[in-house]
């Protein structure tokens, strides 16, 4: 059996916010998980994303250091921060700011967007502030791009004095299974 364009059914089953179920058929048998296999890996690595790049906390000079009054270092904060998914409108690096002051969780809620920036998912959880006179700044530079990205791998003469660089994954897609 040949796959025919033209006999070929891709409907949606089901949707829930973000996510999708699809049924393509007919295919000939081991032909869904080839196609299932490389259309997951086209989602995941091909698809034109934002992330953060270099971060800069006030208070820190280092990754591997800590911030007095934050429960997290600065090395769980950067894993929270490459959690957080956002959307640059536009094809240049942008800069977010977050400032909070007082006890309490700051989630990426807590961003001061601008209308080239979107956080989607605002419930991302960045830092604990322990007590009610910590400050906690941080100041992250976005870019657009596509694939992975470390930071190892990017032009040091772009990162600023006093910025962490962090790896970066600009895949707007998080998960894809067949």
């Amino acid at each position: 059996m040949f796959i025919n364009a033209n006999n070929l059914k891709i409907v949606k089953t089901a949707q829930v916010g973000n996510k999708g179920t699809f049924v393509v058929e007919p295919l000939p048998q081991t032909f869904g998980a080839t196609i299932g296999n490389s259309l997951r890996r086209v989602l995941m690595t091909s698809i034109k994303g934002s992330a953060a790049t270099q971060m800069k906390i006030a208070g820190a000079n280092h990754q591997f250091t800590t911030i007095e009054g934050v429960k997290e270092d600065i090395v769980e904060i950067s894993l929270n921060i490459k959690q957080i998914r956002f959307k640059v409108h536009g094809d240049n690096p942008q800069i977010i700011v977050l400032e909070k002051k007082g006890k309490g969780p700051v989630t990426a809620a807590d961003f001061t967007e601008n209308s080239n920036i979107e956080v989607l998912n605002k419930s991302q959880h960045i830092a604990t502030i322990a007590d009610d006179k910590t400050v906690f700044k941080i100041e992250l530079t976005i870019e657009p791009g596509v694939g992975y990205s470390p930071s190892e791998a990017r032009d040091k003469k772009n990162t600023k004095l006093g910025y962490i660089t962090l790896d970066a994954l600009y895949s707007p897609i998080v998960n894809a299974t067949y």
